[in-house]
């Protein structure tokens, strides 16, 4: 069981985490080899926050942070919000069935919802510039965001494993 004050401060670092994360996507975006296709960041953080600490991440925060990430990028206001919540929403929807499976199968989870983001990415782009979008960057940014995350897998393993060894010997 978790108490409020528990709750309260899980939901804090959370959104540091979630706020931190997108800076450092905006800021991989200024590098040259990632200009215009950065790896997804918060995608990431948002479906391994979602899974394991669903009761920490807030809605509201999960907006706040499309709308600040979409005024930094000058996209169009509510096109990362909606992709963020739908990512949140995938997370929470199958947490309690993704939070007990390996780290492979979480990869093929991660990896339908980066099929479906580079799908939104390449209809949204079509249809908004009236123009193809350049299919190489957005494989490119799903590719570097798979990678990305598998090491992230591994990182939050690693964590689990380390915390439950220590949980267990006090």
């Amino acid at each position: 069981m978790v108490y409020s004050d528990q709750l309260l401060f899980q939901r804090v670092i959370v959104s540091l985490i979630l706020l931190g994360g997108m800076f450092v996507e905006v800021s991989l975006g200024y590098i040259a080899t990632f200009y215009g296709s950065a790896p997804k960041v918060v995608f990431i953080l948002l479906f391994i926050l979602g899974i394991y600490y669903r009761q920490a991440v807030l809605g509201t925060v999960v907006f706040l942070l499309g709308i600040i990430y979409d005024a930094l990028q000058g996209n169009p206001l509510g096109y990362s919000t909606l992709q963020y919540f739908v990512v949140f929403i995938a997370a929470d929807w199958r947490s309690v069935i993704l939070s007990s499976l390996g780290l492979s199968r979480l990869w093929i989870e991660f990896l339908a919802i980066m099929l479906g983001f580079a799908l939104f990415n390449f209809l949204f782009f079509t249809i908004y510039y009236g123009s193809l979008p350049p299919f190489s960057a957005i494989l490119f940014q799903m590719g570097m965001t798979l990678l990305l995350f598998f090491f992230a897998l591994v990182a939050v393993d690693l964590y689990r494993f380390i915390l439950f060894a220590f949980r267990k010997q006090t």
